[in-house]
């Protein structure tokens, strides 16, 4: 994953979710391989350029599936935001046409009815920038959320919340998790 080191320049141009884990990748955290498209490749693989799109797919042809297609808008996770739940993740996309069609999801995602209406309560004007993090899927017997503030008490404590298989049944609220 090759986003630049300054935060502030990688956040607006890549979001915050890509620049967080390419500094945990550097800080040598074991981070699924992957790669991160910036605001403006997914916004011209979204217009269907043709050179955008076939640079997307080499990468992909290299890095293998299946993958999972995940957010990272600008300004998406922050100490007074989150949009968890908000935008699309794509899992177990495997072949080229399904990893377009996953980024337009992805970038539609921003575009919400929803997401367009928590955007001002933010402070967050404009059109939504949104990158988006290609990484190989894991699959996991458990997997779920960390908290590192309470959700529920705003406590300072950590508190996990998780399932069996993959950690997409806790985000999108389908099951009572594990806590």
């Amino acid at each position: 994953m090759r986003v630049p080191l300054d935060k502030a320049i990688g956040e607006s141009t890549y979001g915050g979710k890509a620049v967080n884990l390419a500094v945990a990748l550097q800080a040598g955290l074991p981070v699924p391989p992957g790669f991160a498209l910036s605001t403006d490749a997914v916004d011209s693989i979204v217009a269907g350029d043709p050179d955008a799109v076939s640079l997307l797919s080499e990468t992909f042809t290299r890095l293998g599936g299946p993958v999972a297609v995940r957010s990272s808008a600008v300004g998406e996770d922050s100490l007074s935001a989150s949009f968890a739940g908000q935008y699309t993740t794509r899992l177990n996309v495997s072949d080229e046409l399904d990893l377009v069609d996953a980024v337009h999801e992805v970038w539609e995602s921003g575009r919400s009815e929803a997401a367009l209406q928590y955007r001002p309560r933010l402070g967050l004007t404009g059109s939504p920038a949104m990158g988006v993090v290609v990484q190989k899927l894991v699959v996991p017997d458990i997997a779920g959320v960390l908290f590192t503030r309470n959700p529920i008490t705003e406590s300072d404590e950590r508190v996990i919340e998780a399932c069996w298989g993959l950690g997409e049944a806790v985000v999108m609220g389908l099951v009572t998790p594990d806590r």
